[in-house]
């Protein structure tokens, strides 16, 4: 079973659960009428193989990705995928029905969102698009940086530097 609970300019996103792993995930899925431009395939590719090599708790974990092998919600086979952790909440979300938060809870989730950004750049990744509909929040409440489709790998990074946490 999924549902649509998100869409953007470059791709979908689906609640779903995976029986195999007995475990809720997010699917991002490239926009189908995007999906025969080579240059806008190749983008998603390169998002998922960045977001994919980071494993830190603030910053989301991609799974799996994939090309479909059948039609789904009007994208053709092919079309790429990632397979991501399911957070249920957003900052931009709570902002909507929060508009002032408590001093600690800006504080902590400021402080969570850097240590995520901070651990990507130590991967020699710079996210460009933090904003709140990127920062998703947990089921134990921390908070996790999403979307990253339009980072840069920084010039120059040494490839060998993978350390840190």
């Amino acid at each position: 079973m999924h549902r649509r609970i998100g869409s953007g300019g470059f791709a979908r996103v689906y609640r779903a659960d995976d029986p195999e792993l007995d475990l809720a995930v997010a699917i991002k899925l490239l926009r189908p009428e995007l999906a025969t431009e080579p240059e806008l395939v190749e983008r998603f590719r390169r998002e998922a193989m960045t977001a994919a090599r980071l494993r830190h708790p603030h910053v989301v974990t991609v799974i799996t990705v994939g090309r479909l092998e059948e039609s789904f919600d009007g994208a053709g086979v092919g079309t790429p995928y990632l397979v991501m952790d399911y957070h249920p909440g957003s900052l931009a979300a709570r902002l909507a029905a929060t508009p002032v938060l408590e001093e600690g809870e800006v504080a902590r989730i400021g402080a969570e969102v850097a240590r995520g950004l901070a651990y990507a750049h130590r991967h020699g990744i710079v996210h460009r698009d933090v904003k709140p509909e990127n920062v998703l929040f947990a089921a134990d409440g921390r908070a996790v940086v999403t979307d990253f489709g339009i980072a840069r790998a920084m010039e120059g990074f040494p490839a060998s530097a993978n350390g840190g946490g």
